[in-house]
């Protein structure tokens, strides 16, 4: 009867029902849904354990689980009482398959095993502020469903809600169509609200919220600063599409929003805009052998690969603190745009935040050198990178291999040849 007494904040308005009224849509509601057909069984979860997953899996950059605080948004519901509105193989079935139940959800589906599900349903359904005797409220059978139909024509429920054997109500807009910058702008602000990837990630100067509750910051999802001008721009469509395990130490994952290919186009764009390049893949121009072999070198020089795994199987390096890891260096190829390499190795802090640990390997901050030929170095090692086939162990190992036949080939003296 009045929604904001549920979910503070709530953009449900109070319509004034009484009593009566609000049994009368409920009982149309409760008799004319479709009975829920649930995949799984929640027994065997563990509530200490799923309290931990809200927070790993990302679930807390959206939603609040304390009556009173703030989630991404109005929108966005605080769970806090969710254990008195749900039920659990209910609950099961919606965190596996969002769309399954609502094909155009903001809600992402999680790459999360039955049992983390199991268990981040065992905390939710802790969750009950707010109390209060709902068990008292039933249905007789007696109540007529033509009421509830009714009221839910006069109060124009269907201006926001789809319900079955209701018309879709027909806005009456004039379109005009938007091209240029600031549409692809609004456009990408507008999807990036919508699914709340501040939640998540830094953008535009702000978000990344789920990092205050994480221990280590290091842990957190990467801020999107700068994106557009980092990845190719198809690398980024079909990631957006089919997100990949890009830091597998990582307990946190890019959920699958289930965006199509003209939606990861619109964040794509809108990313680039922000950048101010063009969303288009930048070229990658053929190497030579020796430049490739020289960049090669200087990679190993460098003990880039101590702190960046270069693995094809993406496997670790032993006995290093994750914390200290970064991306692996075989996605550069696919994923980096030739210009933005060799600018963040020319310039780390000043392209990923004084906070990154990334060191200033080429010029310090000032800009002055630090190694004899920076450029030349940042060129090659760039090079390398992008036509990198095989782990740099592998490959140095066969340039060492090549140098010592070369070095214990008999020598030829010419004076005896037979002209």
């Amino acid at each position: 009867m009045k929604p904001s007494s549920v979910r503070p904040g709530t953009i449900m308005p109070d319509s004034g029902l009484s009593a009566d009224e609000a049994q009368a849509i409920a009982y149309y509601l409760w008799t004319t849904s479709a009975p829920a057909k649930t995949a799984g069984s929640v027994r065997g979860g563990d509530a200490r354990q799923g309290e931990k997953l809200f927070v790993t899996r990302g679930c807390r950059g959206c939603h609040a689980v304390t009556a009173g605080e703030s989630g991404a948004s109005n929108r966005v519901p605080n769970l806090s009482g969710i254990g008195l509105k749900v039920k659990g193989d209910w609950l099961f079935d919606w965190i596996k398959s969002p769309r399954r139940y609502h094909p155009q959800t903001a809600m992402p589906q999680l790459s999360l095993s039955d049992d983390e599900i199991r268990h981040l349903v065992a905390f939710l359904l802790t969750r009950k502020d707010g109390a209060r005797d709902i068990a008292g409220v039933k249905f007789s059978p007696g109540d007529d469903t033509n009421n509830g139909k009714k009221l839910i024509a006069r109060y124009e429920c269907i201006k926001c809600h789809e319900l079955k054997g209701f018309p879709l109500p027909t806005p009456a807009y004039e379109l005009t169509a938007d091209t240029g910058k600031d549409a692809v702008l609004k456009k990408g602000r507008q999807m990036i609200a919508y699914y709340n990837c501040r939640g998540c990630h830094q953008i535009e100067g702000s978000g990344g919220t789920i990092a205050e509750f994480l221990e280590r910051k290091t842990f957190a999802p990467p801020t999107l600063e700068g994106e557009g001008a980092r990845v190719q721009t198809s690398w980024l469509v079909h990631f957006l599409q089919q997100p990949a395990t890009l830091r597998p130490w990582l307990e946190m994952r890019m959920p699958n929003y289930g965006f199509s290919e003209q939606q990861a186009k619109t964040v794509a764009q809108y990313m680039a805009a922000l950048a101010n390049v063009e969303a288009k893949d930048e070229p990658i121009v053929p190497a030579a052998d020796e430049a490739t072999a020289r960049g090669l070198r200087r990679l190993a020089h460098f003990k880039c690969i101590q702190c960046h795994p270069a693995t094809a199987d993406k496997q670790l390096p032993a006995d290093v603190d994750p914390e200290n890891l970064s991306i692996n260096l075989t996605l550069a190829k696919s994923r980096l745009r030739p210009s933005w390499i060799k600018d963040f190795l020319t310039r780390p802090k000043a392209i990923a935040g004084t906070q990154t640990r990334m060191p200033a390997i080429f010029y310090n901050t000032e800009g002055v050198a630090k190694v004899d030929q920076p450029d030349k170095d940042i060129d090659s090692i760039a090079t390398y990178l992008l036509h990198m086939t095989e782990s740099p162990d592998v490959a140095l190992a066969k340039l060492e291999a090549a140098r010592k036949h070369e070095q214990q080939a008999p020598a030829t003296d010419w004076s005896k040849m037979d002209y």
